[in-house]
């Protein structure tokens, strides 16, 4: 893993160098999603692709669900939820879930993710691969391999 500062515009990114574990970023609310995005909530990983149609894929390919996709689409509701609880748009039974664990939502034209419902924490998180570089723009917590660690931007 990689931090890296722009001292001309102030800004901070953290980029992926390894070919270990990985490099995760807690999601929190409103991360924008990319295509081809890998989620990981409890013991499963999603990946996600936007389609040209504006659906949002979700590709299952570990954990309970191995193997399951689903597809989200904004023209039926806005906001899909993920987790244990039956009320759920995904439920599954996953023993590192939460009763809601994720929220996918298309506002504002884009597919963003948040942990829980958005307005709240779920109890074990839900993480983002950062498979490319990502702009820091606020504290955030990063998990490399089994260390997990608090990232404060001071201005």
């Amino acid at each position: 893993m990689e931090l890296s500062h722009d001292p001309g515009v102030g800004t901070f990114f953290v980029e992926d160098k390894g070919q270990g574990s990985g490099t995760f970023i807690k999601v929190v609310k409103d991360h924008k999603l990319t295509s081809d995005s890998i989620i990981v909530v409890g013991n499963s990983s999603i990946r996600v692709k936007k389609s040209a149609e504006g659906h949002l894929e979700l590709e299952f390919y570990d954990g309970p669900i191995k193997g399951t996709k689903k597809k989200l689409d904004p023209a039926t509701k806005s906001k899909f939820t993920l987790g244990r609880a039956n009320d759920c748009d995904i439920p599954f039974v996953d023993d590192g879930l939460s009763r809601v664990q994720t929220s996918f939502e298309f506002k504002e034209n884009e597919w963003v993710v948040h942990d829980s419902d958005g307005k709240k924490e779920s109890m074990n998180g839900t993480w983002m691969l950062v498979d490319r570089p990502i702009l820091l723009s606020k504290d955030i917590f990063l998990k490399v391999g089994s260390t997990l660690f608090e990232v404060k931007i001071k201005k």
